[in-house]
């Protein structure tokens, strides 16, 4: 009993020892990068919590300062807007307590707004790092810590997709474990910060009827409620933004977009959820504008996501949840017709969450250099050369030389890009080209492990031969 005790004991000393270290990691590198520069994302999220502050006594919503507009849910869910002000909230306290106030980009309050966002998405960053540690070992869980592209995103960049992912891994872990409540409120959270594990809820529907797991198996009438509750709860959660222009007395006539009726925001609040229109060439784009289709983007994401998953559940049927959530984030990047910075945490998470594929390291490096890359160049517009600790000159010019190469293997026109139809084989900014690069590297990369999984199976195949011979 009492060596028992001690093992639990010492296993979890190790385990706050493990969480602590990796919390050092994440809050110094991610702190350290605020000092780089910051986003147009970062000066939203502060321009969002002046406003959203005044709107805790006006239910989930209200004006902005200008009244111009009623925030609404969108891809960026109710509570990103409470993340935003508590941020904020702090941030003001502190300025306060060291009697500082200037609030505009560059000032101190919009400082530490930064660097409190940082810290926070630092703590965010090591309890997935935790997740993968007590999953996969110490080595995913540092190298996760430590990836250019993940300390860049959440500290320089501070963008909240791996808020919305923390959430939705912990949600599959305790799915996995059959606590369903807390499965349910998890998902329903993530969608709630952002819509990113959208497209995942069908699999989770139909999860229960596919898996080997038995416990899943005998229950499968709960854990089918999942993700219909998670989304039930999520529309609860925005209900009370469906009343705020009524309760606000907001005036039409004042031409506030989003004031009005019920079904006026309930559109609102449903065309910026679900327009998902293409930004910036993609791979999934330029192939469709080449084969001259030029709608329905997102449609075909879905068809070739979901496409791929049922390809790999054919292969090998005893996959798991976390690593179906893990092909699921790649999946949505490759194929993916909008290319922003922040979605390469998708493909980090998910090539962390299928660390037993090596091949998913390739891209998983890769967007860790054109991050690197990109995200110099910020720092050197704003002037912060001085805290750069390596010269990325030579990486960039490297980038420059050799990322004409999308362009030239698709060779076509994109009518929903931002450029002139008429534009053709001419050299894509920077960072659009390198968005482009990693997305081919990750569908070879899938090609890749698709192949894996056929010879092994094949290779199970001949041994399970063999051994019915002897």
């Amino acid at each position: 009993m009492n060596l028992s005790k001690n093992i639990k004991n010492l296993q979890l000393r190790n385990n706050i020892l493990i969480f602590f270290s990796i919390a050092v990691v994440a809050i110094g590198l991610r702190y350290y990068v605020t000092y780089l520069g910051y986003t147009s994302d970062t000066e939203t999220f502060f321009a969002r919590s002046l406003d959203s502050v005044e709107c805790w006594s006006n239910f989930l919503m209200c004006p902005d300062s200008r009244m111009t507009k009623v925030y609404v849910p969108s891809a960026y869910g109710i509570l990103s807007y409470y993340e935003n002000s508590l941020i904020y909230i702090l941030s003001t306290n502190i300025n306060l307590a060291f009697g500082v106030g200037a609030s505009l980009p560059g000032g101190e309050l919009f400082s530490n707004f930064h660097k409190i966002y940082a810290i926070y998405l630092s703590l965010i960053d090591t309890i997935i790092a935790f997740i993968l540690y007590k999953h996969f070992g110490k080595v995913a869980s540092f190298l996760f810590v430590i990836s250019p592209a993940s300390f860049l995103i959440s500290g320089l960049h501070t963008q909240l997709d791996n808020v919305a992912l923390m959430y939705a891994i912990l949600a599959c872990a305790f799915y996995m474990k059959s606590y369903i409540k807390t499965s349910i409120l998890l998902f329903s959270i993530s969608l709630s910060f952002k819509l990113n594990i959208l497209m995942f809820l069908p699999i989770l529907f139909l999860y229960p009827f596919l898996t080997k797991n038995k416990n899943i198996q005998d229950h499968k009438e709960a854990f089918i409620f999942v993700p219909i509750i998670a989304f039930a709860l999520y529309l609860s959660y925005i209900l009370p933004t469906l009343f705020s222009a009524s309760l606000l007395d907001l005036d039409t006539s004042q031409g506030i977009v989003g004031a009005g009726s019920f079904m006026t925001i309930l559109n609102l609040i449903i065309e910026q959820t679900f327009h998902y229109s293409s930004f910036n060439h993609s791979v999934l784009v330029l192939l469709m504008a080449y084969l001259d289709f030029n709608q329905f983007h997102i449609f075909f994401m879905i068809i070739l996501t979901y496409s791929f998953i049922l390809i790999t559940y054919i292969i090998k049927p005893d996959l798991d949840l976390l690593t179906i959530f893990g092909l699921y984030l790649i999946l949505v990047y490759a194929f993916s017709p909008r290319l922003h910075e922040q979605y390469v945490t998708w493909i980090i998470l998910g090539c962390f969450l299928l660390w037993k594929y090596k091949v998913f390291l390739i891209p998983n490096i890769l967007s860790s250099l054109v991050m690197l890359n990109r995200y110099s160049n910020v720092s050197i517009d704003q002037s912060n050369e001085a805290y750069n600790l390596i010269n990325f000159r030579p990486m960039h010019d490297f980038f420059v030389s050799i990322l004409k190469i999308p362009a030239l293997l698709l060779n076509t026109k994109c009518d929903n890009c931002g450029l002139d139809e008429k534009t053709i084989l001419q050299q894509l900014p920077i960072e659009i080209n390198t968005m482009v690069l990693v997305q081919m590297v990750t569908i070879l990369s899938l090609i890749v492990f698709i192949i894996q999984l056929l010879l092994s199976k094949q290779s199970k195949l001949i041994n399970q031969h063999k051994t019915q011979k002897t």
